[in-house]
């Protein structure tokens, strides 16, 4: 295995895990890690991660970050309940209200009915 190898597996979108386990179980290893050869991985999108096993292949893994606990259980109903993403809804219009031609801005004159303020 070599820096090219490590290079095109990064590039190929594998993830840290699987590339740093690729390193521990290749049966040869040919890094060039002088500062040129780190200098040309980290140019190619290599982690230090994966640079650090590269480095030092027996070394044991790093943990990762611990998981966060879960979120408490909301006991209270009101408080379980997910913040309504709906539209505002228009109160119902009176039941003599006239019917409006078009869609567009109304607004209600005493006298006229219905005016169109904007369409």
């Amino acid at each position: 295995m070599t820096n090219g190898d490590i290079v095109n597996m990064v590039g190929a979108g594998l993830s840290e895990q699987i590339v740093m386990s690729a390193i521990r179980d290749a049966k040869l290893r040919n890094f060039d890690l002088t500062p040129n050869g780190l200098i040309a991985l980290k140019k190619g999108g290599v982690t230090d991660s994966i640079i650090a096993v590269m480095l030092n292949p027996a070394a044991p893994p790093t943990p990762s970050a611990p998981t966060p606990p879960p979120a408490p259980v909301a006991t209270d109903p009101a408080a379980a309940a997910p913040p309504s993403t709906s539209a505002v809804v228009a109160p119902p219009s009176p039941a003599n209200a006239p019917v409006v031609p078009e869609i567009g801005v109304y607004y209600g004159a005493r006298v006229n009915g219905w005016i169109c303020y904007r369409k």
